[in-house]
């Protein structure tokens, strides 16, 4: 591996930006949108990639490969079970022995646009049409589509600051 010099992210509704900028002051790294990226790094260079999900694609993340040596890789959801996050490393053909870590992200109606608006109107209907009752245990699923939720957290960020702190000096 590698000395990665930035930390590269892409993000839809700020989460994911959120946890590279938390993840840049704990591992004293520099930080960049993946739009910004091509401005500061070179072809080549390692980074630490960090992308939200949907449909168990990390966006970004194909895009970060053909340009850097991605060294480790995070994502950023709303679904953290086995199963889910098995799902994205197939998906993302990221190997077994490669670092990554699956961060729970959140769920900022407000901010969502276009395609990604329309996908959870249209769940948060055919939630509302199989829930028979508040204690459905949909509701607390339901709660989150029309409500929104943070799951934003520093501590979750433990894991991926423990992997580089085993294979690259932490500067502080």
């Amino acid at each position: 591996m590698k000395e990665i010099k930035a930390i590269v992210y892409c993000s839809n509704t700020g989460f994911t930006e959120a946890y590279a900028r938390m993840l840049s002051e704990e591992l004293d790294l520099p930080v960049f949108s993946e739009k910004q990226a091509h401005l500061h790094l070179g072809s080549g260079d390692s980074v630490f990639f960090l992308g939200w999900v949907l449909g168990s694609s990390i966006k970004g993340l194909e895009k970060a490969r053909k340009r850097y040596d991605v060294e480790g890789t995070a994502s950023v959801g709303l679904v953290l079970t086995d199963q889910s996050v098995a799902e994205i490393r197939k998906r993302n053909k990221i190997a077994d022995d490669a670092p990554f870590f699956a961060l729970h992200g959140g769920l900022a109606i407000e901010k969502l646009h276009g395609f990604y608006k329309l996908v959870f109107k249209l769940g948060t209907k055919a939630l509302e049409r199989t829930s028979s009752a508040p204690a459905d245990e949909k509701m607390e699923t339901y709660k989150i589509l029309t409500e929104g939720a943070s799951f934003l957290d520093r501590k979750n960020l433990k894991p991926i600051v423990s992997w580089y702190s085993k294979h690259f000096p932490v500067k502080k």
